[in-house]
Formats: structure tokens, C-alpha cells, sequence
């Protein structure tokens, strides 16, 4: 893994310290919603050694270390250091770095992990070979024998959940339709919202490629893991109003990510279908999607 982002890379949302409220709120609602941080399926043993890829403010990896020995070592990696809190707040055994989990793996890294953790890649997997090119880093990471956790959330999944069957929710979804491109809305279809929000001149793969998140256990047996566990999990009915407001969040993140503040057709057309979903979202109306969880093991 290269310690540089690769020329061109976008992102696609923000890193400013809003966006890190919003990713460590994202965290403690992963944690609520799944009951864990590290699966219960995965053994703790003195002296792992475990790393979390994509791992955003750091979150993830310094609130496992509480529940580890202290002889556990977790090396976070992210392509962007700058949600990064100082590692001088960090615990003794948290590092960390900047890394780009597309790139090849370098010589001391490989077979170095029992545990190698990552949640919510699904904005930054663009295509077929990304994926591949990713399972296959990973499964390099683990020593023989080790364990990879995947948590993702499924884009097919998303819905507009209104808490009595008799309240309306148009705006929202709508708003789930123009991001999921489920059919043209505003004059925007997937292919166009995506050039916009990547800053891309075409996005080479189709819309149905997003569903590579349902299929998780059968791309872990492609890349020869045994997997002990998968399971979807809806967002608990007491967890929905701030999963709402979170995503919320990334929607509003896309708004200004897009350029669209810059007043285009596009932009404003989209500012207003937001504003009338989070009119919607206060009287009761959730947007939500399944989280899906899938854990394997590497081959002796």
C-alpha cells in the first residue's frame, strides 16, 4: 500500500471536522445497532496484532483496544491522514498511517495481521477490479489462519421508513431514487450525478454493480476464505432517527462535494428535494438501509 493517494483520486466527500462528527457518530451507531466492534466469531489472544482499513478519525481501532490485552497492537490506515486525531492522544498501542488499500502491499506487510477489519468501502469501490484488486490485499494482509471482518452497508437496501403506515413521504423518496438512480429524477440519472460527484467524464461500470455489497460471503469464498458468519441487520426502530440524521449528513456532504453550491439547475434542484426529505425526516420519517456483516478466515 502506497503511503500517497494516487493521482486524479476523489474522495467524493468532505474531510472537514463536520464530516469526522458525522464518522464518529456513524461509528457509535455501528456499535449500537451490531451490539460489537470486533466479531464475537473472532478469538482474542495475547499479542495480535490487527488492522483496520479505511479507518477514517481512528475510532474503530482506539475503542477495540480497551477491550484487548495490552500486548493487542492495531495499525489504522486510511488514503488521507487528516481526520487523524494527534498520536499523542492515541493509546500506547494504536498507531495511525496513511496508505492506499488499492496499491500493492509491501514485502513487510504481507502475512503480518490475525485481524484485518473495514467498514463502509462501498463509496470507494468504483468497479469490479477495484474490488478484487482490494479482497485480494487484504487476504495478503493475514497471516495464515486470520480473520477478516467486513461491515458494509447495502445501497440496494435503502428506504424511506415512515413510522405509521398512513404518513406520506414523497420527498424522500425521491431523493432515494435520484442517489440510487432507480430512474431519472430532476433531469439527473445515476451515470450524470456520479460524473458530477466523482468529477469524472464517465463512471465505467453500471448502476447494478453497487449490489456487490448483498453478495459478500460468496466474494469471500472467491478469494478461497472459509466464512464463519454473515448477517443482515436492519437499523433498530430506536436507532433510526439518528441513522436518519447521519445520512442525512453524507446527502448534504454530496451537495457541496458536487459543486453544486455553485448554483447550476442541477445543484439547486437537488438543494430543494433535500430540504423537503428533511421536512419530511422531522415528522417521523426515516431513511435507512441494512447493514451487512461478513467474517472469514484464511487457510492455514
Amino acid at each position: 500500500m502506497t503511503t500517497e493517494p494516487p493521482n486524479g483520486y476523489q474522495y467524493g466527500l468532505s474531510r472537514a471536522f463536520k464530516a469526522s462528527v458525522r464518522l464518529n457518530c456513524q461509528h457509535l451507531l455501528w456499535k449500537a445497532n451490531t451490539g460489537y466492534l470486533l466479531h464475537p466469531e473472532i478469538p482474542v489472544t495475547d499479542g495480535l496484532r490487527i488492522a483496520d482499513i479505511g479507518t477514517g478519525t481512528g475510532m474503530w481501532p482506539i475503542e477495540v483496544s480497551k477491550t484487548l490485552p495490552p500486548s493487542a497492537q492495531l495499525d489504522g490506515f486510511d488514503i488521507s491522514g487528516d481526520q487523524f486525531p494527534p498520536a499523542e492522544w492515541l493509546p500506547s498501542n494504536v498507531t495511525l498511517s496513511t496508505a492506499d488499500a488499492f496499491a500493492p502491499i509491501p514485502e513487510d506487510m504481507v502475512g503480518k495481521y490475525d485481524v484485518v477489519h473495514l467498514r463502509m468501502m462501498v463509496i470507494v469501490v468504483k468497479g469490479p477490479k477495484e474490488l478484487e484488486t482490494l479482497m485480494n490485499n487484504l487476504v495478503l494482509l493475514l497471516k495464515p489462519g486470520g480473520y477478516l471482518q467486513w461491515s458494509d452497508c447495502d445501497p440496494a437496501s435503502i428506504a424511506a421508513i415512515p413510522s405509521r403506515p398512513d404518513m406520506p413521504h414523497p420527498a424522500g423518496s425521491r431523493l432515494l431514487e435520484y442517489m440510487l438512480g432507480m430512474n431519472a429524477a430532476r433531469g439527473m440519472d445515476w451515470r450524470s450525478f456520479l460524473c458530477l460527484f466523482f468529477q469524472c467524464v464517465t463512471h465505467p461500470e453500471p448502476f447494478e454493480f453497487s449490489s456487490w455489497v448483498s453478495i459478500l460471503p460468496a466474494i469471500f469464498s472467491r478469494a478461497s476464505l472459509t466464512v464463519l458468519t454473515s448477517a443482515r441487520l436492519p437499523i433498530a426502530p430506536e436507532l433510526r432517527a439518528s441513522w436518519t440524521d447521519n445520512q442525512l449528513m453524507v446527502f448534504e456532504e454530496y451537495y457541496v462535494m458536487m459543486g453544486a453550491a455553485s448554483g447550476s439547475e442541477v445543484g439547486i434542484g437537488y438543494w430543494k428535494l433535500l430540504a423537503e426529505a428533511v421536512q419530511e425526516t422531522r415528522t417521523g420519517v426515516g431513511l435507512c438501509m441494512e447493514m451487512v456483516v461478513c467474517v472469514g478466515r484464511k487457510g492455514l
